[in-house]
């Protein structure tokens, strides 16, 4: 167990690097959330995070700020052991309220079920940023963004996970919490037979013009039940009170460990620092215009 919590310190990250172009036109537009455009999307498995730490030489991990002994014990970690102490689970209908299908737990239980298939079955996260509105004129320039997330499954380990954002051009993060002009974030917990059990509205951290961010509690006791944070969401409104035609955002998603509570750092644009260390996927630069009206 000593193993498990030491390896999963180190976070998952999934990455966005985008612009937003901001048209004007003759008619000012108020900040509309009637429609919601999709700016990007991601998803990501555990496994493939480990894999990406194990495919790290030692020197790279060694920068990272880890041990001798952590770099060996992440080279020799089998994610494989994890599974098979969930496949030992004898209740197939708790592993149903999990996320797993008849047919997964099947490959999970058979001890002959390939590597391949075994992969099959990590937990993924789908990680979006959407784009709800805009308002932009002379004097002013608003933009109203979200950032989604959602398992399939319930993950093999995790504790608290973070989202962040951050932009360009010293926008300034609104954090009013009155409607429509809002800034917050909300999880939504189910428990071991996938039976919604409630939400919990987030406090989002911000920085003033340079990001924010938001802290999830995966795991969650709601009456008599023990429930995970499947999904959930951060909305973020940014203003400033000048011509700003082009705004560019960066998202990030950390998956932590068991143990350990993120903390983030925002060094200018575009740039978010979680720690402890982490890995990253990213995707390329996305140009996308948006003419008032919205």
């Amino acid at each position: 167990m000593k193993l498990v919590k030491k390896i999963l310190s180190l976070f998952l990250c999934i990455t966005f690097l985008f612009s937003l172009t901001i048209v004007s036109s003759a008619t000012d537009s108020d900040v509309s959330k009637n429609q919601k455009k999709l700016i990007s999307t991601i998803k990501i498995t555990e496994y493939e995070m480990l894999q990406q730490l194990q495919g790290q030489s030692d020197e790279a991990l060694k920068e990272k700020g880890l041990t001798a002994t952590e770099i060996k014990e992440i080279k020799n970690f089998n994610y494989f052991d994890a599974l098979k102490k969930r496949a030992a689970i004898k209740n197939n209908k708790e592993l149903e309220g999990m996320g797993y299908s008849e047919n997964d737990i099947e490959i999970l239980k058979d001890p002959n079920s390939s590597e391949s298939e075994l992969i099959a079955l990590s937990a993924t996260v789908t990680f979006s940023v959407w784009e709800y509105g805009h308002f932009l004129q002379s004097a002013l320039s608003e933009v109203y963004l979200e950032t989604d997330w959602s398992w399939d499954i319930w993950p093999t380990f995790g504790s608290t996970d973070i989202v962040a954002i951050c932009w360009s051009n010293n926008l300034y993060c609104n954090t009013n919490t009155q409607k429509p002009y809002e800034t917050y974030a909300e999880v939504s917990y189910y428990d071991i037979g996938s039976t919604y059990r409630g939400y919990s509205q987030l406090t989002v951290i911000a920085e003033t013009n340079l990001g924010a961010h938001v802290k999830i509690p995966l795991r969650k006791k709601i009456g008599n039940y023990e429930c995970f944070a499947l999904n959930g969401y951060m909305q973020t409104y940014i203003q400033k009170k000048a011509y700003v035609p082009q705004v560019s955002v960066y998202a990030k998603y950390g998956h932590s460990t068991v143990t350990v509570t993120p903390t983030v750092s925002f060094k200018g644009y575009p740039s978010i620092e979680f720690a402890p260390t982490m890995t990253e996927a990213a995707e390329d630069d996305e140009y996308i215009d948006l003419t008032i009206p919205y």
